[in-house]
């Protein structure tokens, strides 16, 4: 029953669990592609709203810079610094040439504030811009107008508190290449913000400039885009970052704190190379969020010349994306779950229905098998299969009530007989088997003579072969002996022609040592020499400069003599090291080939003495031998004979046993199909 339920609930739930898996994840798939596609639709509206803003930055101040008036304005204070510079002021003050207090001044840049005021003014709600400077001296860069007034007014780019801010390299490359480009955002001390600039040349003319005019803008209108550009949920964002990975704009999750938030770029650190991308990964704090990235493009914009770029990173968190699938997986568990309750109450029913008729079937069935004949079936008024077994065991257990009375009665009778049959051929068993016996001792004993005359025989045939061996081997030892020898005294002299060589070879290093020193000592003369020369050479002026050349070369030439010969001079004392190490082995090896021979002669006197003595041994073993062979033929003829009488009353005795053990299994067999009928209950 348990086995019907168990497979009825996996047939029936299975199937379901499955296709409300493969639901779950065709769902699942699809909202990831959607999702993916509107972050990347995202992603690219941010990036384009992002390029169209910094063009229009470039477009109004293109404009600005070609406006007549600004010229006009540049022109003044051009003659106004040229004026002012001359004074002493400027001579005291060269981080800020200008006095800013000057009436004169103050009254020049009251008549162009309204130029620039309106300019501000028109753009500074739409596109956050929050000042313009004026640029003038390509040498020093001079701010010498600023529509805010700030602290950066009448300082210079080279010298001044701003020498390393965004501002003077913009300056700088602006004046270089002398076309518009572009500052990333950073920290502007003057106005405590955070601001990016964007720089043109003022031409005089096609040659020349007046200046440099630099616009100063935030961040809120890349702000207001990037808010704008995203609307799929709670958790999702879009991101401004810089290529240190720092925050161009504010977040919803991150929060607004430019360049001092941290974004892990991963995968989207490929924006910086150009490309863009989207995907799935998890966040530092342990997220798993879908995100797309893309390169905004500066550098590729002809005229930012930005050398820096900026990547735009939508995303969302991946539970707030699948959210909806996951509603559906929670259902999809619920519905399973009811279903597998409801199929496994309907299984076990019907299981039930069908496992109990049986059960009761089965236990009759076990007490006909422990021999109780007289249960009686359980009838079932069924037409089903359970219906049909039940009368076909009814019907199989009168059959074997039947066949089990007659079989008691014939099991009787030869149970008797078999017992009669038992008694009388043990007794003609026990008669044979003590003949036997007495035949079979003898029998053996004779065997044992045999065996022992054999192994006699055997042992005195090993004997006579080994001792003709012997000799042969002790013959070859004694050759072998006087072989060795000879050649150990071919290797003695050897090793005596070894000796004298390494002698030889010491005392020619002692030699080559000898012209070793002396050849240091001409390198050191050689070295003395050269430094006379060089004197000399010295003392002769102009008219010695080619003496003084090659004595040069001759002081260089002594000193890689000296150090030439130094390093023969070590190899030399290794060499020696080891002539003096090899003269030691080879007197050692003279002394031992002189006790080899010593001993080879002492070897060859005892395999002389042994091969006598193998001789004698092996003549006595051939007498032996022959003893054996008479001796063995005797006893091998009254072993047959006694084979043959114990071979003919074994076969009598082995035809006994087997009428024995026939009766036997006769009188068994009765008794036990005895037991078996007397189980039952008829």
């Amino acid at each position: 029953m348990v086995k019907l339920v168990g497979f009825f609930l996996t047939v029936t739930l299975i199937p379901l669990a499955l296709v409300g898996y493969l639901s779950f994840s065709s769902a699942r798939d699809t909202l990831r592609e959607r999702t993916l596609a509107e972050l990347v639709d995202a992603r690219d509206q941010a990036a384009r709203g992002v390029g169209n803003y910094m063009q229009n930055v470039l477009d109004d101040t293109s404009y600005l810079g070609k406006n007549p008036s600004v010229h006009g304005t540049f022109k003044a204070l051009e003659f106004y610094y040229g004026y002012a510079s001359a004074l002493e002021y400027a001579k005291t003050h060269p981080d800020a040439p200008i006095d800013m207090s000057d009436r004169d001044f103050m009254q020049l840049a009251d008549d162009y504030d309204p130029i620039f005021m309106r300019f501000l003014e028109n753009f500074e709600a739409v596109r956050g811009y929050e000042d313009v400077l004026l640029i003038v001296d390509q040498n020093i860069g001079l701010i010498m107008y600023s529509a805010r007034k700030l602290s950066d007014l009448g300082t210079t780019l080279t010298a001044g508190p701003l020498k390393d801010s965004a501002p003077a390299r913009l300056w700088s490359k602006v004046v270089k290449e002398r076309k518009p480009a572009l500052a990333d955002f950073s920290r502007y001390e003057p106005s405590g913000t955070v601001s990016a600039f964007l720089g043109v040349p003022v031409f005089k003319d096609p040659e020349n400039l007046y200046g440099v005019l630099l616009l100063r803008f935030g961040p809120k209108p890349i702000n207001d885009i990037m808010s704008r550009a995203t609307h799929m949920g709670k958790t999702s964002d879009l991101l401004l970052v810089g290529q240190d990975g720092m925050l161009r704009s504010i977040s919803r999750q991150l929060g607004g704190d430019l360049l001092k938030t941290g974004v892990p770029l991963g995968a989207a650190g490929g924006a910086f190379q150009g490309k863009t991308g989207q995907g799935e990964t998890v966040s530092s704090d342990g997220v798993k969020v879908l995100y797309a990235w893309s390169p905004v493009g500066l550098p590729t914009h002809s005229g930012l010349a930005a050398a820096f770029d900026w990547a735009t990173i939508a995303r969302i968190d991946a539970s707030e994306a699948y959210s909806a699938v996951t509603s559906l997986a929670y259902r999809v568990i619920l519905i399973t779950a009811a279903a597998g309750i409801v199929a496994a109450v309907l299984v076990f029913l019907i299981a039930r229905a069908i496992a109990m008729p049986m059960i009761t079937i089965a236990g009759q069935v076990s007490r006909i098998s422990e021999g109780d004949l007289t249960v009686e079936i359980l009838k079932l008024k069924r037409r089903d299969e359970l219906g049909r077994l039940a009368n076909a065991v009814s019907v199989m257990v009168g059959n074997l009530r039947d066949q089990i009375k007659g079989l008691l009665q014939g099991v009787q009778v030869l149970s008797a007989s078999a017992q009669e049959i038992s008694i009388t051929v043990s007794q003609v068993a026990e008669n044979t088997s003590k003949t036997s016996a007495a035949v079979a001792e003898t029998t053996t004993t004779v065997e044992q003579v045999r065996q022992a005359a054999s192994v006699s025989g055997d042992k005195a045939k090993h004997v006579a072969h080994t001792s003709r061996k012997a000799v042969d081997i002790s013959e070859d030892g004694k050759n072998a002996t006087k072989g060795t020898l000879e050649r150990m005294t071919v290797i003695r002299e050897q090793m005596e022609s070894i000796a004298d060589t390494v002698v030889k070879l010491s005392d020619e290093s002692k030699t080559i040592e000898e012209i070793i020193v002396t050849v240091q000592d001409l390198a050191g003369q050689s070295n003395l020499l050269a430094v006379n020369a060089s004197i000399e050479a010295a003392r002769a002026g102009d008219q010695g400069r080619g003496f003084a050349v090659v004595a040069n070369e001759i002081k260089n030439l002594a000193d890689q003599s000296k150090e030439a010969t130094d390093q023969v001079r070590s190899i030399l004392e290794n060499t020696r090291k080891n002539i003096s190490a090899v003269v030691m082995a080879t007197e050692q090896g003279t002394k031992a080939v002189v006790m080899g021979v010593e001993q080879s002669d002492q070897a060859g006197d005892a395999i002389k003495t042994l091969a006598g003595v193998v001789e004698t041994a092996a003549q006595a073993a051939g007498v032996i031998e022959a003893s054996s062979d008479q001796q063995f033929a005797g006893v091998e003829q009254v072993s047959r004979a006694m084979a043959d009488i114990n071979h003919a009353i074994r076969e009598n005795l082995d035809g006994i046993h087997d009428l024995e053990g026939a009766s036997r299994k006769l009188e068994d067999l009765g008794m036990s199909l005895e037991q078996f009928i007397g189980k039952y209950r008829v």
